[in-house]
């Protein structure tokens, strides 16, 4: 936990160094003057977002956890994932333990695992949405950067199904993950490997749900890009659509390289650096990624913390288990 924490500051440290190399002052006296009620709007849209995320786990769960209950997982989840470095994988463990009362521990962590993927899939439809429509006209340079990210991240999910559809495979995978959920509570030895891969196969045949679950993913892309555009119009600048959907690309693949718990300094310096490139002044730029992150990670945050202390209250998460204990 104290290297966490010590990262963390490390990360704060390096925000504060890229504001620098942008203007400090100017920067501060930007954010001083930005518009509340913008912001508010894009706190309300990225709380609906949330919301949604938990929706979805819902959906793809048959609909047997609660909205709230499935909330506070996803939450949870997140919370752990943004303060462990570079992409973890300790948030869907702690939700896969949090669901295990629900669904039993097979088809919990089957409901993460299509979550997960689903949450990939519509991240991809969207960047090649953004490298086929948007990027040759806004940023041709991108263009392969875009088409590069994608490629790898085909590669990774076709690499986890060819592991997920596999038993052999699959029984070492599920291993791992059981091991470490034990760390919240004793597991009894059970075939859980089988568990999983029928409820998996049996959530893949289920149609109706995966398309419900894409139209809600993507629905949170929308409102991702709407957060986006309210961050900046709250500082006098109205980007238009197709520089939202390549801001937005760009940021996620930042987000996809090994870095600082919520990729701290490295997503703000590259999107304010990219906005600049398009020919948007420096200061408003790099003010408007820092509302954006307020709202993307830092309240996002708070969010997960609440959840996680209201699933310690519930008993949905023992309440002498440290996130040290998340690996």
């Amino acid at each position: 936990m104290k290297k966490r924490l010590l990262l963390f500051i490390a990360g704060i440290m390096l925000v504060l160094l890229v504001v620098s190399f942008f203007g400090f002052e100017e920067v501060i006296g930007a954010l001083v003057h930005a518009n509340p009620l913008y912001i508010a709007a894009a706190l309300g849209l990225q709380f609906v977002g949330l919301l949604l995320l938990g929706l979805r786990q819902k959906v793809l769960g048959g609909g047997k956890a609660s909205l709230r209950k499935s909330f506070r997982v996803a939450m949870s989840g997140n919370f752990v994932n943004l303060i462990m470095p570079g992409p973890a994988v300790g948030g869907e463990t702690l939700k896969a333990y949090m669901l295990r009362s629900t669904y039993g521990r097979g088809k919990a962590i089957a409901v993460i695992a299509v979550d997960d993927f689903i949450e990939i899939l519509g991240t991809l439809l969207v960047v090649f949405f953004a490298v086929v429509f948007f990027a040759p006209m806004v940023a041709p340079g991108l263009k392969t950067v875009f088409a590069a990210f994608i490629l790898i991240v085909i590669l990774i999910m076709t690499g986890i199904l060819k592991v997920l559809l596999t038993p052999k495979w699959l029984k070492r995978v599920v291993h791992w993950v059981i091991k470490r959920i034990s760390k919240y509570q004793h597991i009894n030895e059970k075939d859980y490997a089988s568990m999983f891969y029928r409820a998996f196969r049996v959530l893949l045949k289920k149609k109706i749900i995966l398309s419900k679950a894409l139209a809600l993913t993507l629905s949170i892309k929308i409102i991702e890009f709407a957060v986006l555009y309210l961050s900046f119009a709250s500082l006098g600048v109205s980007l238009p659509l197709r520089e939202i959907v390549v801001l937005w690309s760009i940021i996620v693949v930042f987000l996809f390289i090994p870095w600082l718990p919520g990729s701290l300094g490295l997503v703000e310096f590259g999107a304010a650096s990219t906005l600049v490139s398009l020919g948007l002044a420096s200061t408003t730029a790099a003010s408007g990624m820092l509302i954006n992150r307020a709202i993307s990670l830092w309240f996002v945050l708070f969010v997960g913390a609440v959840a996680i202390y209201h699933a310690r209250t519930k008993g949905e998460l023992a309440k002498n288990t440290g996130l040290g204990d998340v690996k």
